[in-house]
């Protein structure tokens, strides 16, 4: 089934009604599919999650980006470090 890991979206079932000389006339029902994209999050590794959440930034985020690669059995944890400085204990 197609699933957004992130914030576990998934199809819908949604139905539609016809009104019809005064009456709503039942109507087949139709699925509906989350907008799924590939997406890069940082170190290269690529998933497909929905579009709303590559608009939010999930996929660049470390807090949500370390979670679903986790959730993965992806471990990035260096790629995620990069921008902090680690002290040498010198008084710097």
């Amino acid at each position: 089934m197609k699933t957004c890991p992130t914030c576990e979206k998934r199809t819908n079932m949604s139905a539609k009604r016809n009104l019809l000389r005064g009456k709503y006339n039942p109507t087949s029902k139709t699925r509906r599919y989350p907008n799924l994209q590939w997406a890069t999050f940082p170190g290269g590794e690529r998933l497909k999650i929905c579009a709303s959440c590559i608009k939010k930034g999930h996929h660049i985020q470390p807090s949500f980006a370390q979670k679903l690669l986790k959730k993965k059995g992806i471990h990035l944890e260096q790629f995620f470090s990069k921008g902090k400085k680690k002290s040498t204990g010198r008084g710097e």
